[in-house]
């Protein structure tokens, strides 16, 4: 079912061209910024500081993309979380 197949995974393909913007090696920091939004992790840091591969407004574009399909399971959550984390680098 093809069309079937577009309609479910349509709609994740404007995420997935965010995570796996050049270079690819910084897939991993979209992937452990959407853990951290949606809880699945206590802190966004990765090794050797590995999560400033990508730049801040990379970064809201991942969670309008992840917004766009619905990946967040609280949204009133990832809402503080992101807040907090621009607030602190002075984006409010």
């Amino acid at each position: 079912d093809e069309q079937g197949f577009r309609n479910i995974l349509g709609p994740t393909e404007t995420l997935s061209r965010l995570l796996f913007a050049a270079p690819t090696q910084y897939y991993k920091v979209g992937v452990a910024w959407l853990a951290y939004l949606n809880g699945k992790q206590e802190h966004f840091r990765m090794i050797g500081g590995f999560e400033t591969g990508r730049s801040l407004t990379h970064l809201a574009e991942l969670v309008r993309a992840a917004d766009a399909i619905g990946l967040f399971t609280d949204p009133d959550f990832t809402a503080a979380r992101t807040s907090a984390y621009f607030a602190v680098h002075g984006i409010r």
